[in-house]
């Protein structure tokens, strides 16, 4: 991280262009290694989507009723 935010520059944010990074070496595991955290992670970002679509859901529902509990149209016993 140290060699690439040196190069990195701008006033808003920090920024490390494209031609700096394809001089940055980086060592690539063993392709066992990345399989065996592909089959670990999986499910993790299964479920994750899985939980956003699921929470897109809900805020569109609370979007929907909840005019109608301030109005008085819909009320919750």
């Amino acid at each position: 991280m140290k060699a690439i935010t040196q190069y990195a520059s701008g006033s808003t944010f920090k920024e490390v262009s494209g031609t700096v990074l394809k001089t940055v070496k980086v060592c690539l595991p063993a392709s066992d290694v990345v399989e065996r955290f592909t089959n670990t992670v999986d499910s993790i970002f299964k479920r994750l989507n899985v939980l956003e679509q699921e929470n897109q859901h809900l805020t569109q529902l609370r979007d929907w009723l909840l005019p109608m509990l301030k109005n008085g149209q819909v009320t919750v016993a």
